[in-house]
């Protein structure tokens, strides 16, 4: 039904309702249906009848033997891939890492990528198509595995370890030692927090130096004034 489907205008052919249940069933377990919904998709988005020319087996290296059928992007093609074009290439390069994808799978999706930068071609698209094959060209290089995996734990659980004696160390100190030198060791970490606290308060009421270079004449404070200072007259 799909192939004898024609539109002029994209966006009315696939609206979001449309198309993102048709993209979600690109990420199906069943390679058949990923197949058959990449094939629907092609032939919604080939409107000039090109998918057949473009298919990897008939692909030649000189385009024009091909005699596609071009034409120049309207204004709905534009809109339509700036509002769908990043969620299609997604789906694009999640298909094509499904570890049950066959050859067809990717001869399909060679086809549907074809078809794109020929019915949508402009600048933008043709740039984000290149960045989207260099993508899927990339070699994984960061995939966890198992041994990865495991090293991260037994990383993490050493941590805790380390951690745990730490406390344990602690509680014993305070458990065993003589009271004079918990007190003592307490006594100096509260006169270095002390020393730091007077050095921050210091610090704050300062007050800030003048232009002058002169430090401007400190007025006395109200509480310092002598009895007769007091008196208003």
């Amino acid at each position: 039904m799909s192939e004898r489907y024609e539109s002029s205008n994209l966006l009315m052919a696939l609206p979001s309702s449309f198309l993102e249940p048709l993209l979600s069933f690109t990420l199906m377990e069943e390679p058949e249906i990923r197949l058959l919904v990449l094939s629907i998709l092609t032939s919604l988005i080939d409107r000039r009848q090109n998918a057949a020319r473009l298919h990897p087996a008939s692909v030649t290296f000189d385009v024009s033997v091909l005699e596609l059928k071009d034409d120049s992007c309207s204004r709905q093609d534009v809109l339509f891939m700036r509002k769908h074009a990043q969620r299609l290439y997604r789906h694009v390069y999640l298909t094509c890492k499904e570890e049950s994808s066959g050859r067809s799978h990717y001869e399909a999706l060679f086809t549907l990528l074809a078809v794109l930068s020929v019915e949508l071609a402009n600048e933008e698209v043709l740039v984000d198509l290149m960045r989207l094959v260099l993508a899927l060209q990339k070699p994984p290089t960061d995939q966890i595995t198992f041994e990865t995996l495991k090293n991260a734990i037994d990383d993490r659980g050493g941590e805790e370890e380390e951690e745990r004696r730490k406390r344990r160390r602690v509680v014993e100190r305070f458990q065993t030692a003589p009271f004079e030198e918990i007190a003592a060791h307490c006594g100096a970490k509260t006169s270095s927090l002390q020393s730091r606290l007077d050095q921050v308060f210091e610090l704050i009421i300062r007050p800030p130096p003048s232009p002058s270079g002169h430090s401007p004449p400190r007025s006395t404070p109200l509480y310092e004034m002598k009895f007769p200072d007091l008196c208003v007259y």
